[in-house]
């Protein structure tokens, strides 16, 4: 059986919120127990297709201005200076 990432989801928020019946594959299916919904999420993970990671944001401007300025000190698009 083909499992999607929507099926992963629906586990994964079955479990966070302790429902034991969620909509699979199209199918409702009510499980008995947290340890049965653990093994149908272990199964589902496996049978899914892999998901990319996800994706970085891209700097529109130079590198060394997209970087982060130090804790405490507030950049504002300018360069650092520093003493020599």
């Amino acid at each position: 059986m083909a499992f999607t990432q929507t099926d992963l989801d629906a586990v994964n928020a079955a479990m966070a919120s302790g429902e034991l019946q969620i909509e699979v594959a199209g199918r409702m299916v009510k499980y008995r127990s947290i340890d049965e919904l653990i093994k149908a999420r272990d199964t589902i993970a496996r049978n899914s297709p892999p998901q990319p990671p996800p994706a970085q944001a891209a700097c529109a401007v130079a590198p060394t201005k997209c970087a982060s300025p130090p804790r405490g000190e507030i950049n504002h698009g300018q360069p650092r200076h520093h003493p020599h």
